[in-house]
């Protein structure tokens, strides 16, 4: 996911660089993705999915918000066909999971800012060995 999603919404706190979310929506842009910043609660971020979306189609969503709140936001992926799911730690819930699972939603449950650079780049193809 982190190789292939190229266009991400950091859906969080993102505005305050003393949160997390801030954190790994620098992350993020540092390998070289497009990243929306999404809060319903914050006037200074996108309101939703669906109009980050609109500016450009989300290919992977970054939960970082109260599993509240998350569990709308799943259901936002689904009606807008988002299918992968990078849920932070405190962000997931069984319901979260259980959801995204059952619309065929690729999750990864860890943390981007401790996620090793290597895993944000494209792997070379090992030769086989005959």
């Amino acid at each position: 996911m982190l190789t292939r999603c190229l266009v991400w919404a950091v859906v969080g706190d993102v505005m305050n660089p003393l949160k997390p979310a801030h954190m790994v929506a620098a992350r993020l842009k540092h390998f070289n993705k497009v990243v929306h910043h999404v809060n319903p609660r914050d006037r200074n971020c996108l309101p939703s999915l669906a109009v980050a979306h609109e500016k450009e189609p989300i290919e992977a969503v970054n939960l970082i918000i109260s599993p509240k709140i998350g569990l709308g936001i799943v259901e936002e992926m689904i009606q807008l066909e988002i299918k992968c799911l990078f849920i932070q730690p405190g962000a997931g819930t069984a319901a979260i999971i259980e959801k995204a699972r059952a619309a065929d939603i690729e999750i990864v449950e860890s943390c981007v800012l401790i996620t090793p650079d290597k895993d944000f780049r494209e792997q070379p193809e090992q030769p086989s060995k005959m």
